[in-house]
């Protein structure tokens, strides 16, 4: 018997399309046990929702259709009330559509959660994808004025590439 902590893992989904697919699909390459997961795919009212998708490729996921775009708090909401309705949760995961996660990075929150009981979130180190470009900035500097010590440079409202 597994007597690891049931995790519930939200996924939010607006027009996220294979973007969303991918990470489920990441999601079920967990080397957490699968018995002690419970997914739950919030459709936040898609243009053209993976709903389908989902129930015939993982037909353990629960979906729920909010029906409208309700920001991502309000399908985080969503799947709360989903899964703490349905009962046996001990924790809940939040993980973006866009995300692929590591197949061990839920057992260290989980472990985390149960070394100190105090805690009430814990989060993984997130990195960007390999795909997105680092450009370094770098300007002079100037004194901000009488009595601030603070050196000031560029401050970056925009980027396009």
């Amino acid at each position: 018997m597994n007597d690891r902590p049931v995790v519930g893992i939200v996924v939010v989904d607006f027009n996220g399309g294979e973007r969303t697919l991918g990470c489920i699909e990441h999601l079920h390459a967990l080397t957490y046990p699968a018995d002690r997961t419970r997914m739950v795919l919030v459709d936040n009212g898609s243009a053209r929702p993976v709903v389908a998708d989902v129930r015939t490729r993982w037909p353990a996921v629960d979906v729920v259709e909010t029906g409208e775009n309700r920001g991502f708090a309000g399908g985080c909401n969503a799947g709360f009330r989903h899964l703490l309705g349905a009962g046996g949760v001990d924790h809940i995961a939040l993980v973006n559509n866009d995300a692929l996660p590591d197949a061990g990075w839920l057992e260290p929150l989980v472990d985390a959660l149960a070394a100190d009981p105090t805690l009430g979130a814990v989060t993984p180190k997130v990195l960007l994808d390999r795909r997105y470009a680092f450009v370094d900035l770098t300007s002079p500097t100037s004194a901000a004025g009488a009595g601030d010590p603070r050196q000031l440079g560029v401050q970056v409202v925009a980027v396009r590439a």
